[in-house]
């Protein structure tokens, strides 16, 4: 099952998701960081962006009220996700109509 999901995976991002943004291959073939430089972003992204916004404010909100709880939760994965969105913005234009494709 699992092997069967990662080929689904790969086999969308190779015939669906690589189509949608033109100049992808280009864009990544200008960036080539040294092995160091990506274990350092490696921790950047993966443990620093979850404290700054998953713990700071999540943490304030375990509380009874569930409603605060998951609120918190809501902001903070919007958050998450916003901190994203200038690695997509160097490739391609951040608009709304995203997930028509190219060819609008």
């Amino acid at each position: 099952m699992l092997l069967a999901l990662a080929v689904l995976v790969i086999g969308l991002d190779a015939l669906v998701f690589r189509a949608l943004v033109p100049g992808f291959q280009e864009a990544v073939a200008t960036v080539a960081p040294s092995r160091a430089e990506g274990l350092l972003a490696s921790f950047s992204g993966g443990i620093g962006e979850e404290i700054l916004t998953r713990l700071f404010l999540v943490r304030d909100r375990l509380d009874p009220s569930r409603r605060a709880t998951w609120l918190a939760v809501v902001i903070a994965a919007v958050l998450f996700a916003a901190g994203y969105l200038p690695a997509p913005a160097t490739v391609s234009p951040l608009t709304r109509d995203w997930w028509r494709g190219p060819s609008c």
